[in-house]
């Protein structure tokens, strides 16, 4: 799952919190950083009128910024004066003039980083100003990660409810929309829309005494297998516990068929001890333009169904 991106709401609702952090402390400066892996992002600053620290600047992760100590270590990390601390000689802050500095991490639920909240000062900081400065800081950078967690948990259940549990694929209601989204693409500006749906034939004499996590095992397998030979535009998902479907746009029938017969070798490498090689049936069909999704799955079905009772392991076609 990737992490969710913070709407414009919660983005106005930091921006506030930075300004809260500027005008309580004796700081010059307050910002909400982003962290990526590359780079470091503002999206929150106080005061806002900065160049060095303006809404949207970045700057490369090269370990010479106070927040990298923070995003190491994974807890607020407090400077009182650089200007005495030799370590801080390459800091590029410091280097700014920026002497004291006070940054808390802002975690997501897996305890990954999104990013700091700091202050930054031209002077040394007095320690009653620190010991005021970082509680304060911590205080609102907690609320600020009770917001990330929301938003992760938030993002996790719609991942839950509009993805296969086991192999981590678009469930068939996903399916539905990514399909209906590409259906109405191809009747504004045409090409071809296949659907292919395919089934292991025989999937309960492959693993041995049947187990379920066994079987499980094996069918996270094939579907790596089955990714691997799909384009990144072509959309993989489970239909329900024995079938599955590859949406290809920009298509036709011999692409689609190639793309069957690929996946029919490629899975057959995929073994567990004492199993037999994986024999795979497919049934596709195209797209008829102004047709109803389950119309298209229905002809898909069909020929599925069709390609199981001659005996499997083959592709059929159904127009």
């Amino acid at each position: 799952m990737l992490y969710p991106r913070p709407d414009a709401s919660l983005r106005s609702d930091w921006q506030s919190v930075v300004e809260i952090l500027e005008e309580n402390t004796t700081a010059d400066h307050s910002l909400l950083r982003v962290a990526y892996p590359t780079s470091t992002e503002i999206i929150a600053a106080s005061p806002s009128d900065q160049k060095l620290f303006s809404v949207g600047h970045r700057d490369h992760r090269n370990g010479n910024q106070y927040c990298e100590e923070v995003l190491l270590r994974r807890h607020t990390i407090s400077v009182q004066d650089a200007a005495s601390d030799a370590r801080w000689d390459g800091c590029t802050e410091r280097r700014s003039g920026y002497r004291a500095y006070c940054g808390t991490p802002l975690l997501w639920p897996d305890d990954e980083a999104f990013g700091t909240l700091d202050l930054l000062k031209t002077q040394a900081f007095s320690d009653s100003e620190l010991v005021s400065a970082k509680r304060l800081l911590e205080n609102l950078g907690t609320g600020i990660s009770a917001q990330l967690a929301l938003l992760y948990r938030k993002q996790e259940q719609q991942f839950q409810n509009s993805h296969d549990a086991l192999t981590g694929i678009p469930n068939r209601t996903l399916m539905a929309e990514l399909a209906k989204q590409q259906m109405r693409h191809q009747q504004r500006h045409g090409g071809e829309l296949w659907l292919l749906l395919w089934t292991v034939d025989e999937l309960s004499t492959l693993v041995p005494g049947g187990g379920s996590g066994d079987t499980g095992t094996l069918l996270r397998s094939i579907t790596e297998r089955v990714r691997g030979c799909t384009r990144q535009s072509d959309v993989l998902a489970r239909l329900d516990e024995h079938r599955f479907a590859i949406l290809i746009s920009d298509a036709n029938e011999f692409i689609a068929g190639a793309v069957a017969d690929r996946i029919r070798r490629n899975v057959r490498r995929v073994s567990l001890a004492s199993t037999k090689a994986p024999h795979m049936s497919f049934g596709m069909s195209a797209y008829k333009g102004e047709e109803a999704f389950d119309d298209w799955l229905s002809r898909s079905e069909g020929a599925l169904h069709a390609a199981m009772k001659a005996g499997g392991n083959q592709t059929v076609v159904r127009g």
